[in-house]
């Protein structure tokens, strides 16, 4: 396990850049298939079509191209022009979405007039940071974004924006492993989403690999439990893949185990939330105790608002639940790659703890 664990993040960096609707995403999903059937999952897939916003655009600052990719979404059409705002933004969840003071930095720099928006993104390495967001399209300026290392020169120089956009009609899936199905009750569902900015190896290949080897265990050593490995697309577009799953669920599962952003991967910044009664949270937390996490209880179990990430679009079925997700400095950066994001023994240890706390959760609804 120790070397196939980091394989499998390996071979999901080598994939490519896992956008949602582009060829790598339905490379993705072929291999996801593979490695279920290869776990003697069962494999379904759920389609579904969205708005794909596709572009060409560049930044010159100072006569010299540099690294920028489009805010998604925010225009279409074709603009060169060097009448452009410039700014900085950084949100505390580095990239996570579109939050209200950057609305207000995109609105007043369209207000008064500018024709594009050059974005310094502020992370801990400098690198550009990916912003989420989901597919609806707000017919502003163009907005791009740039390393924030250029901030400096960003303000003191002279920039020029190109810019060619469309939104066409896209389609991905979700993908499903199934084992037990034709076992009474409902499932025990295991969560990890599949699709982000750049390879996203540490924000999604560890998730994926930790969560293959949970599921795996469990088919195998609790054989009595039906389960579900639900790997959804469209993470980086608002979690849109998740809510179109969530959507169509008709059994309330036994519990969920969301297994977020960043999970084994170095130097990240983790939080773990859980709704179970008191046994299990307890259980739960000395599972996760070796790797350092502590889960939180929500106030209110049933408001999305109380979860982080996906584990928002299953909240209302008010099953117990555990997330666990994170940040690290490579979050939403083209850095984010297998070599640097985790290691061998870290997945390792990893899974040994998720696998007790999934137990933990198993047999409190076993108990009840």
């Amino acid at each position: 396990m120790k070397n196939q664990l980091y394989e499998i993040v390996k071979a999901y960096d080598d994939i490519g850049i896992h956008r949602t609707g582009t060829d790598v995403d339905r490379a993705t999903l072929d291999w996801l298939a593979a490695q279920l059937r290869a776990r003697a999952a069962k494999v379904s897939c759920q389609d579904y079509r969205f708005d794909f916003f596709s572009a060409n655009a560049t930044v010159i600052l100072d006569g010299q191209e540099i690294a920028s990719m489009p805010l998604y979404y925010e225009a279409i059409g074709d603009v060169t022009t060097d009448h452009v705002a410039v700014a900085e933004f950084g949100d505390g969840e580095h990239g996570s979405g579109l939050d209200d003071s950057l609305e207000m930095i995109i609105n007043d720099a369209s207000i008064r007039g500018f024709e594009a928006l050059v974005i310094a993104t502020r992370g801990e390495t400098g690198a550009l940071v990916a912003i989420n967001c989901a597919p609806i399209l707000r017919n502003r300026i163009p907005v791009m974004l740039i390393p924030g290392r250029y901030a400096s020169a960003l303000k003191a120089g002279s920039v020029r924006v190109q810019y060619s956009a469309t939104v066409n009609p896209g389609v991905s899936s979700n993908i499903t492993g199934h084992w037990g199905e034709s076992l009474a009750g409902p499932p025990f569902v295991i969560t990890t989403p599949m699709s982000g900015w750049f390879t996203c190896a540490g924000e999604r290949g560890t998730g994926i690999a930790v969560a293959l080897q949970v599921a795996e265990w469990l088919s195998i050593n609790r054989p009595h439990v039906p389960l579900k490995l639900i790997l959804p697309s469209g993470h980086e577009l608002g979690f849109y893949g998740a809510r179109k799953m969530a959507q169509t669920i008709t059994t309330r599962p036994m519990a969920v185990l969301h297994l977020g952003s960043c999970i084994a991967n170095r130097d990240a910044s983790m939080r773990a939330i859980v709704h179970a009664d008191a046994a299990a949270c307890e259980a739960i937390n000395t599972a996760l105790a070796p790797i350092q996490i502590l889960a939180d209880q929500p106030e209110n179990y049933l408001n999305p608002d109380y979860w982080v990430g996906e584990s928002q679009c299953w909240a209302e079925f008010g099953m117990p639940m555990l997330s666990v997700a994170g940040i690290s400095p490579a979050f939403h950066t083209a850095d984010d790659i297998a070599r640097t994001a985790t290691t061998a023994v870290l997945l390792k240890h990893t899974v040994r703890c998720m696998t007790r706390a999934a137990v933990a959760l198993i047999e409190a609804c076993d108990s009840n």
